[in-house]
C-alpha cells in the first residue's frame, strides 16, 4: 500500500477530507496549496500530518526543514498563537518539495474516521471546507461521521479487529467514500476523540469482542486497537496541541460498561 501511494516519491503524506492547518483553512490557504482541487483524485485532497511515512533521510531532512524554519508555521487559533506541525508539514509537501513528497489521497495507508462532504442544498454555517461533487472547493461542509456510521460505513472483523469501509446500500455520500480505499492499514482520530471520532468504534469493539467471550476478547488485539485510539487533548504552556495516551486494564463485562461511563463522561 506504501508503495502504491508514493508512486516514484520517497515520503507519503495523509490526507483528510476538510481543510485544517492549526485552525480552519482561509483564502490565503486554499490559494497557496490547493487552488486546483479538481486535480485531486479524490474527496481527501488535504494534507494530514497523522501519518508521515518514508525513508529515513527523507523524513529527516523534511523534519529538520520543519525545525529550522519553525518561525514560519506559527498561526493564530481563538486567543492562542501557536506552532502546528500540520501546517509545516503541508506546506513541505505541497509548495516546498512537491518532487520529494506524495500525499496519500485515497487514505489507503492511513484513513481518517471525520467524514466531511457538501450537503446538497449547502448547509451554511459549518467552518470545515471540503472538496464538492463539481470537483470545487466548497466553504462549509457539516462532519457526518455519526451518519454514515448509523449506515454500517465502518465496520469490523471480528477476528483481526481490523476495521474497514462498507459502502453497500443507500450509503449517504457513496461517491465521496468510495473514492477512498475500503481496506487501510490504520485510522486517525483527527485531534477530538471525545466529540465524534472514536466513541463509536470503541463501544462497537466493546459490544462486538474479538472472541466468544469478554475476558478473551480484551485479551486479543482489540484491547491495543482501543488503547492507540483512545486519546485525550491537552495544551502545553506555549498552546501547543498535545495527545496523551491511555492506558487501562478491563478484565470483565462490568468494567467495560463502567469504562465507557467514565469515557463519555
Amino acid at each position: 500500500k506504501y508503495d502504491c501511494a508514493r508512486g516514484t516519491k520517497n515520503l507519503l503524506i495523509s490526507t483528510e477530507m476538510s481543510c485544517w492547518v492549526g485552525r480552519y483553512c482561509n483564502a490565503t490557504d486554499l490559494e497557496r496549496w490547493y487552488s486546483d482541487p479538481k486535480s485531486t483524485p479524490s474527496y481527501s485532497p488535504f494534507a494530514n500530518s497523522g501519518i508521515v511515512m518514508g525513508r529515513i533521510t527523507e523524513v529527516a531532512n523534511m523534519l529538520q526543514y520543519v525545525i529550522v524554519n519553525n518561525h514560519s508555521y506559527w498561526t493564530h487559533y481563538g486567543r492562542k498563537y501557536k506552532f502546528d506541525d500540520q501546517y509545516a508539514i503541508a506546506d513541505y509537501a505541497i509548495k516546498v518539495r512537491p518532487d520529494l513528497v506524495a500525499l496519500d489521497y485515497h487514505q489507503q495507508v492511513s484513513a481518517s474516521f471525520s467524514i466531511h462532504a457538501s450537503p446538497i442544498p449547502i448547509d451554511e454555517g459549518w467552518p470545515f471546507i471540503c472538496k464538492n461533487r463539481t470537483g470545487e472547493l466548497s466553504p462549509s461542509c457539516p462532519i457526518y461521521t455519526n451518519l454514515v456510521n448509523k449506515h454500517g460505513h465502518f465496520l469490523m472483523d471480528k477476528r483481526t479487529c481490523l476495521v474497514y469501509r462498507s459502502t453497500k446500500g443507500n450509503m449517504p455520500f457513496k461517491e465521496e467514500l468510495e473514492s477512498l480505499a475500503s481496506d487501510p492499514l490504520m485510522w486517525h482520530g483527527n485531534g477530538m476523540p471525545l466529540s465524534y471520532t472514536t466513541r463509536f468504534i470503541i463501544i462497537d469493539m466493546l459490544l462486538l469482542g474479538c472472541n466468544r467471550s469478554w475476558e478473551a476478547s480484551f485479551s486479543c488485539e482489540c484491547i491495543q486497537l482501543i488503547k492507540m485510539l483512545a486519546g485525550k487533548e491537552k495544551y502545553d504552556h506555549g498552546g501547543v496541541r498535545q495527545h496523551l495516551r491511555i492506558d487501562f486494564h478491563l478484565t470483565s463485562y462490568s468494567n467495560a460498561k463502567l469504562f465507557i461511563t467514565e469515557y463519555n463522561n
